[in-house]
């Protein structure tokens, strides 16, 4: 079938419409290719295909399929990781993608192509420079214009002058980058006029075409606009949460008034593989848990079950045809909406049961998960041998050394196992049987794992090294060419230093629910293992100091620390924080979640008591209120203030005055928490990705980070945007459904919200709008502009009142700003006056943002650094040596 051409408007001078393969790994040593010549991907029927058969054969044998792609709300194709073709990966070292599209002109004209990438592998220039990005027009190689390449931070600029024919021009870029960026790294491509005072071309003079092989085009239009027009009222579906997909009220999107018969399907996705959210045929893949067959129209919705129906994990939802008109008709266009399940794991906000009772619960809990070594060591421990999975344990033991998988995390909980379970009669020992002649392969310098390098996997690379070192001790290593007793020993040396460290001194990340996570692991299994007393001491206080900051930090089992680095998910509510396992079953209030590793570990913990105290003053809400004020910061450090403020009905946290105007990257700088789902807070985004690759992204991270000031239960945050930011906005978490009420009052720059007894307001010198469509629909506040100030007041109905004397206090109060000068009177009567440089006042006096101390709270005053902490409740005393001084 010859291919006909969808039509589509530029956006903003942007292409948003794209038909793109790729990425292609390239084997090692390829590299870039240098030649001009027409690349050998574009052919005469590069088309949207109706077929997983519409194939192009690439080198080296590999298939190569053009898919439909439409652009994020920010221009770009969003994370350049779609859908990887046939082919070694792990044979690569860089790969490629392409973009092909078709600008339809009714006259000859002279224009510029500014290409853009954003993300990491522009910014830093390993690989994803200007010899990988390449452009033809109409098949011939054109290059950038040298005076017009711009380089800024995550972002590169490329321009070329072309000429559009009359008629249609076509425009392939290819963009060649280290395999390991592509999925930080986004395209975007804008038209404009030659002349930079100019700029801008009428709308009307230029459009975007693309081929397509799907007939007819009526159709695949109606499905395209009915697909963007659905919406999910949130990411994260907790235990009874009904999955619902929505299409907005004809108030909230008046454009729209169509309706078409469509297959809304629910589809696990492999953890990140996350696709991009517009696509075609080969989109539809992967276990298929729900399905639903509907109307799509304003107002209607698709139901897809209650999440305990469902595993838990990251799913898409796939709206498609119905199968007669996508299989046998070749409709093939789509949507994903991403979302995540919490499957049948219930959160508990007070604690809840025994210790040893809500052990076997989250060991039962992940015992069903089947996802590796740790629901294998799982079973074990509730005695389900019999559904122990050999296979699992041999591969992970013949894997350990190679490069592949987890391989301190897999050590770890292999050497556990065989550790715990050895004697028991149904141990499975020819599992294990590879085990010694692959610890004899490993590295344990450390190497990066899913997150980047983080701080604790250098403390998982000592554990991993003086566990097998102390289990092997004649092995000869063949890192090192030493034996099993000189890693031992180095390990415990590292191990130690790094323990000691962060008890003395706190994480140079912050609170970060991923290094807390990998240190529970670790810390947990030399608690059980290790021989030498001085590294398990040091390893038993460390335990206590974490699960007391946890404590001290969460509300309800929600961790609401402001943190160093975290990832996306995380954010969303608390369900799927990585400490919130370890929460629930030591100090009695959270949920199990995917993060299995330090949970199981730290639930087959033998040599462990956990102290009362420290599960008491995790759920102490006084009256009175927690203000608690922490400092961080490893020697060489600049450090960071953090101040928290926790009361019977919400906490707010927040990182005083920490770099602002600097480049952000993961840090969460502050928070509003009311419960479960329940949490609020204001980034500078880079970008519409939730991708963690990319960070910052939509909501992880500030592109850059603000000043923010925090006293009691208010809170001044101050964003200074580059003028030319590629946004142009911050904007608020404010999700909606999590809410018992929520109130927008019309022209009053307030955003309202109750939870129970506790209230929050959020004001924007900005003009805020509520998104009610859209990938973040009732989600998210934002406010335009290059300078907002953003205020928060939280409130209690035994303080104030209820909701609606609230809001009416609120609104009284006098707020004046000029630029990022700001005088606010809070509800609780002080003036606080706050700049973007110099002091911060409080009635009239500075306001102390820094403290000698590193923990000042009601239950413990400890000197920075910390060679003691004593951690007092009423008239018990629990004493924490932190340093062998």
């Amino acid at each position: 079938m010859l291919p006909t051409r969808l039509r589509y408007a530029l956006q903003d001078g942007y292409i948003h419409h794209w038909l793109v393969m790729g990425p292609y790994p390239l084997p090692v040593g390829g590299g870039e290719s240098s030649t001009l010549e027409p690349d050998p991907v574009v052919a005469d029927d590069a088309a949207e295909p109706t077929s997983p058969d519409d194939v192009l054969v690439l080198p080296g044998d590999q298939e190569g399929r053009w898919r439909y792609v439409r652009s994020l709300d920010d221009h770009t194709l969003g994370d350049l990781r779609l859908m990887p073709l046939s082919g070694r990966a792990d044979a690569a070292d860089v790969a490629c993608v392409w973009a092909y599209a078709e600008l339809e002109s009714p006259s000859t004209r002279e224009v510029t192509l500014v290409v853009t990438l954003l993300g990491l592998g522009a910014a830093e220039g390993d690989g994803a420079s200007v010899a990988g990005v390449n452009l033809w027009v109409n098949r011939q190689h054109v290059g950038p214009q040298p005076t017009h390449t711009e380089r800024r931070r995550r972002q590169l600029d490329l321009s070329y002058g072309v000429q559009l024919a009359q008629g249609t021009t076509s425009v392939l870029v290819r963009i060649t980058m280290p395999l390991d960026r592509v999925a930080a790294t986004s395209l975007a491509l804008r038209v404009v006029h030659p002349d930079p005072d100019v700029r801008h071309l009428p709308a009307d003079v230029v459009g975007v075409c693309l081929p397509t092989r799907i007939s007819p085009l009526e159709r695949r239009d109606l499905l395209e606009r009915v697909f963007c027009a659905a919406y999910l009222d949130r990411y994260v579906f907790a235990r009874e949460d009904e999955l619902l997909v929505h299409w907005p009220e004809k108030g909230d999107a008046p454009d729209f008034d169509e309706s078409a018969s469509l297959t809304a399907r629910l589809v696990s996705v492999s953890r990140g593989a996350r696709r991009a959210s517009h696509g075609t045929a080969s989109d539809v893949e992967g276990p298929i848990y729900a399905e639903a067959n509907r109307e799509g129209a304003a107002g209607k919705n698709a139901r897809l079950g209650r999440a305990y129906q469902h595993p838990g994990g990251a799913f898409d939802v796939i709206l498609m045809p119905r199968a007669n008109e996508y299989y046998q008709g070749g409709m093939r266009v789509t949507r994903r909406i991403p979302l995540w399940g919490l499957d049948n794991s219930r959160v508990a906000e007070v604690p809840t049961g025994t210790y040893e009772a809500r052990r076997q619960e989250a060991l039962l809990n992940i015992a069903r998960r089947e996802v590796g070594v740790y629901s294998e060591m799982a079973k074990m421990a509730v005695g389900l041998w019999s559904y122990v999975d050999i296979q699992v344990l041999s591969e992970a033991a013949a894997g350990l050394g190679t490069g592949r998988g987890d391989t301190y995390g897999d050590l770890l909980g292999l050497l556990s196992i065989q550790h715990r379970f050895r004697d028991a009669p149904e141990f499975p020992a020819e599992a294990f049987q590879p085990l010694e002649v692959a610890i004899a392969q490993i590295d344990f310098e450390g190497v990066a794992g899913e997150y980047g390098l983080l701080e604790s996997h250098e403390l998982l690379a000592a554990t991993a090294e003086l566990l097998a070192g102390q289990r092997c001790p004649e092995l000869i290593f063949v890192s090192s060419g030493e034996r099993g007793t000189w890693h031992r020993a180095r390990g415990e040396r590292r191990a130690l230093d790094w323990m000691h460290a962060r008890a003395q001194r706190g994480l140079r990340a912050w609170h970060s629910d991923l290094v807390l996570e990998e240190t529970f692991l670790a810390i947990s299994c030399i608690i059980d293992m290790a021989d030498d007393e001085q590294v398990w001491e040091a390893a038993t206080v460390l335990m206590d100091k974490l699960l007391f900051l946890l404590g001290l930090n969460s509300f309800k089992g929600v961790f609401g620390a402001s943190r160093g680095l975290s990832s996306t998910t995380s954010l969303f509510g608390g369900y799927l924080e990585a400490t919130s396992g370890v929460s629930k079953l030591m100090l009695g209030m959270g949920v199990v979640n995917d993060a299995i590793r330090a949970t199981t570990r730290v639930a087959c913990m033998q040599e462990y008591e956990l102290p009362v105290m420290l599960q008491v003053i995790a759920a102490d809400l006084p009256e009175e209120g927690i203000w608690n004020r922490e400092h961080h910061g490893l020697e060489g450090d600049d450090g960071a203030e953090l101040v928290s403020y926790k009361t019977p009905d919400f906490l707010l946290s927040s990182v005083q005055d920490y770099k602002p105007g600097e480049p952000g990257d993961r840090e969460h700088v502050w928070q509003a928490t009311l419960g479960h789902g329940a949490t609020v807070f204001v980034t500078h985004p880079t970008c519409n990705s939730l991708e963690d690759a990319r960070s910052p992204n939509f909501w992880l991270g500030n592109d850059v980070l603000p000043r923010v000031v925090q006293w009691h239960d208010a809170l001044v945050a101050l964003y200074r945007l580059p003028e030319d930011d590629w946004m142009g906005f911050t904007h608020a978490y404010f999700p909606v459904h999590a809410f018992d009420e929520v109130v927008f009052p019309e022209g009053a720059g307030w955003a309202f919200a109750r939870k129970g007894d506790g209230y929050l307001a959020l004001w924007a010198s900005q003009e805020m709008t509520f998104i009610r469509s859209g990938h973040s629909a009732y989600r998210e506040l934002r406010a335009y502009g290059s300078r907002t100030v953003w205020l928060g007041q939280m409130g209690r109905a035994a303080l104030d009142g209820d909701f609606a004397a609230f809001r009416e206090r609120v609104l009284s109060l006098p707020v004046s700003v000029e630029g990022l000068d700001v005088r606010w009177t809070t509800l609780r009567g002080d003036m606080l006056e706050i700049g973007w440089q110099g002091p911060c006042l409080r009635n009239g006096e500075p306001l102390p943002l820094r403290t000698a101390s590193h923990l000042e709270s009601p239950y413990c005053v400890a000197e920075f650094p910390a060679s003691v902490m004593d951690i007092r409740r009423d008239d018990v005393v629990m004493r924490l040596k932190l340093s062998d001084d």
